[in-house]
């Protein structure tokens, strides 16, 4: 726990403090005294550094420093430096969550374009380019129009009468799949009906996010019954083959580091839909940043996390027309996957999304909100496949080795535990053991250790098991009075759980216990990734009865909420 808490404190203070510096800005810029508000940003923006660093408060600090960047723009506008309000609105746009805040985005833009059409070195042109980029974006603003009719220009990114942005994200969500919608996204595109690519609707999805979610849609065949001619043979409802139109969104210069709600990148995505070829479109497109590999979301799940949630041996239903030509799930008989993790079911596995992401340096030490590595996630889904290939030693993936088995959670259980209490019947205890001792390591401080914890738990069970059985004989013989007194019976439930041993260490292992035990997939802390949803939802419209855990939805298991922007700064201020 000391050794948990000792990470995280450092960078939950040095956030702390930018904020706290940031407040003071605000403060002194509406006061009129922009060169202390100057200093204070700058102090903020020192002192948030290292909370960027850390998975678990890096989206927050990005979303800070954004706000940072683009108060400091406004401060250098009035202290009439241009040139520095240039480089401050440059270093903000070059954040992955710069166009998920849509009011933040819209002033960095105005900021820049003001700033390149002042001064002695004013360069109209450019500030028009960023003028263009901002209205086919579906952005106005006061400062946009006036520097438009500054340079004779029409309003630009206009859609077409009867066009809104949500039909075109309803046929990127629905419509994904087979030759005719890629030709049919293809001249929209062309024929500047859809302005720009990442432009987004008032919910902040685009088209981008459409195709994402709609990876994550179970393939469907279509009977021709049900279309007005001939079936097109490449025409799925969802699942591999969308692939193509995430290809060509990317290709046409979708941002592949972009943001979604709480922080979602398109990696995040396509590791949560289980195929590889959709990991390795995001991974291979030209604008991707390979720093990306670790972006972290709100909850500090990076796309190895997310990958790691799902169990390696469940196969992705795939159509007659899959390209792999046969059906997974008979490939080995019954759904089991391939030990060795080639062949045909690699394409489609879990295992082969987490090599791939192994393979573009995503680091397996990092851990999440609640202490959990990705090992750790992989354990709890009995995925023994990706437990091997964690811990197995390779010099092209220094993270990755027998010491990941000495990381725990905030509760202070190992993978192997947590593995022994939650997926004791995947064999995935074994696994570990036996992948450590292969790979050269020792676990027998770390089985100590567990050890230890799980008498702990036991004993832990056994009192509460007694003090609960105590207040139920109370309530029987007529001592209601005494156990409904000023604190409430619920709070003197020991734990607030029933007594049920298994119940309590999966809440403590970072497990939601209202997911069946019988389940074929074990779940992290919360459904958020991975899973086929087997119906399209409608965007701004929660599928019903749809879980809503604290860590967070599944990738397309509903769409994202609206919210506004945490980070902004007053009107008034900046």
């Amino acid at each position: 726990f000391a050794t948990r808490a000792a990470t995280l404190t450092p960078v939950a203070q040095s956030l702390a403090a930018a904020q706290s510096s940031k407040a003071r800005g605000n403060a002194l810029f509406q006061a009129g005294d922009y060169p202390a508000a100057a200093v204070a940003y700058a102090q903020a923006i020192a002192a948030v550094d290292p909370a960027l660093q850390a998975p678990t408060t890096s989206y927050a600090a990005e979303c800070t420093l954004l706000a940072l960047l683009a108060n400091t723009a406004q401060v250098a506008l009035k202290l009439d430096n241009p040139q520095s309000a240039i480089k401050f609105c440059t270093d903000a746009l070059g954040l992955s969550v710069c166009a998920s805040k849509e009011a933040l985005f819209r002033k960095v833009l105005v900021r820049l374009a003001t700033a390149l059409d002042t001064g002695t070195d004013a360069d109209p042109d450019a500030a028009m380019a960023i003028v263009t980029e901002a209205q086919l974006r579906g952005m106005d603003a006061d400062e946009f129009a006036a520097i438009a009719q500054k340079a004779g220009k029409d309003k630009q990114g206009v859609l077409r009468e009867g066009l809104e942005m949500r039909m075109f994200i309803m046929l990127s969500l629905r419509l994904s799949a087979g030759t005719e919608n890629v030709d049919r996204m293809k001249g929209l595109l062309r024929s500047g009906d859809l302005p720009h690519v990442d432009r987004r609707d008032e919910e902040g999805n685009n088209v981008l996010w459409g195709v994402l979610n709609a990876l994550t849609i179970a393939d469907v065949e279509v009977p021709e019954s049900a279309t007005d001619g001939p079936v097109d043979p490449d025409d799925n409802r969802g699942g591999e083959s969308c692939v193509p139109m995430l290809a060509l969104l990317l290709g046409a210069g979708a941002d592949p580091n972009q943001r979604f709600e709480d922080g979602r990148t398109p990696l995040m995505y396509a590791a949560g839909s289980g195929y590889v070829t959709a990991v390795t479109a995001v991974l291979t497109a030209n604008t991707f940043q390979k720093k990306q590999v670790h972006a972290a979301d709100s909850k500090g799940w990076t796309a190895l996390h997310v990958a790691c949630s799902t169990n390696a041996g469940e196969k992705r239903p795939l159509t007659k027309n899959s390209k792999h030509g046969h059906d997974h799930d008979h490939a080995h008989g019954h759904g089991e996957s391939d030990p060795t993790g080639g062949g045909d079911d690699e394409a489609v596995g879990i295992l082969a999304v987490v090599r791939a992401l192994l393979d573009a340096g995503a680091d397996p030490r990092l851990q999440n909100e609640i202490g959990q590595t990705p090992l750790i996630l992989a354990a709890m889904s009995g995925a023994c496949e990706v437990v091997a290939e964690l811990l197995r030693v390779n010099a092209a993936r220094p993270g990755c080795g027998p010491g990941l088995l000495s990381q725990r959670n905030t509760h202070g259980m190992s993978a192997i535990m947590i593995a022994h209490q939650v997926a004791r019947k995947s064999g995935v205890v074994t696994d570990l053991l036996s992948a450590a001792e292969k790979a050269g390591g020792s676990t027998e401080i770390e089985a100590r250790e567990d050890l230890r914890m799980m008498k702990w738990v036991e004993v832990r069970g056994t009192i509460r098991e007694a003090h609960n059985g105590l207040l139920r004989r109370l309530t029987a013989e007529g001592g209601e009075a005494l156990v409904n007194s000023p604190a409430a019976a619920a709070e003197a439930e020991f734990g607030g759980e029933p007594p049920d041993t298994r119940t309590g260490i999966a809440t403590m292992a970072g497990h939601t216990p209202s997911v069946s035990a019988a389940s074929s997939r074990r779940r992290p802390p919360a459904p958020r990734w991975g899973g086929r949803r087997r119906s399209c939802p409608t965007p701004g419209t929660p599928r019903a009865g749809s879980p809503r855990p604290e860590t967070a939805p599944g990738t397309g298991r509903r769409p994202p909420r609206r919210r506004n922007p945490s980070t902004s700064p007053s009107a008034t201020s900046t």
